[in-house]
């Protein structure tokens, strides 16, 4: 679907060290160690895209992978576009990889370490969706708020239908993993209104540097 308003949305900007994107294919892990902290998380994730030709943007500190700016949404757009959907499977696969040893023992896969020897446990993932500045409490950051959270929605429907196991994983208290929430972007924020965001929330004692990162967005709508 797409959506139009009275006002025009801000330019694109582009982000820095922005990767380069052609095409993606099912990644292929083999867990040679323990992921023992977040960063080597990260690290085991990154190797599992890259293997499916999807370079994304990982931000160890605050816990957020984002996609290249060549697979933003467009302008007034909650609809995800043909190589977004490649490049949400390749994501949603290479997650399917990586997700199940750190979580309960039960999901675990044969590539999986000793479980007692993987401190880092997943607590959820959301799904982030954004939407261009708008004042707030006007009928344009309304309206951006819910083209925010349409967008957040789509995408993570689009990860489950490409890799329908990763809908049953579930966390340590028995919660569904995944959420989807879209945001209106700050005034003096540099974060690109049509970006996609993946955010992750891990287990004590994992969540060194705090296990809920401040966001920096105006306004915030969740949906489990």
């Amino acid at each position: 679907a797409v959506v139009s308003g009275p006002a025009p949305l801000p330019a694109t900007l582009p982000r820095i060290n922005e990767p380069s994107y052609d095409s993606v294919t099912a990644p292929r892990v083999v867990f040679s160690a323990a992921a023992q902290t977040r960063e080597q998380f990260f690290f085991q994730l990154r190797a599992a895209l890259t293997r499916s030709q999807l370079r994304v943007l990982i931000d160890d500190r605050t816990a957020m992978v984002t996609l290249p700016a060549n697979l933003d949404f467009d302008r007034g757009s909650s609809t995800p576009g043909p190589r977004q959907r490649r490049a949400l499977a390749a994501l949603s696969h290479g997650l399917a990889q990586v997700l199940p040893c750190h979580l309960p023992h039960e999901s675990a896969n044969k590539n999986c370490p000793d479980p007692s020897s993987t401190p880092v446990r997943i607590a959820s993932i959301r799904v982030q969706g954004y939407a261009a500045y708008a004042p707030p409490n006007t009928r344009r950051f309304f309206f951006n708020q819910k083209l925010a959270a349409a967008r957040a929605d789509q995408a993570l429907k689009a990860m489950l239908s490409s890799e329908p196991n990763i809908l049953s994983i579930k966390n340590h208290r028995g919660e569904e993993l995944f959420a989807s929430e879209g945001a209106v972007i700050g005034h003096a924020e540099e974060k690109n209104g049509q970006q996609l965001d993946l955010r992750f929330f891990f287990e004590p004692p994992d969540n060194t540097g705090g296990d809920s990162p401040q966001s920096s967005t105006e306004e915030t709508v969740k949906r489990p």
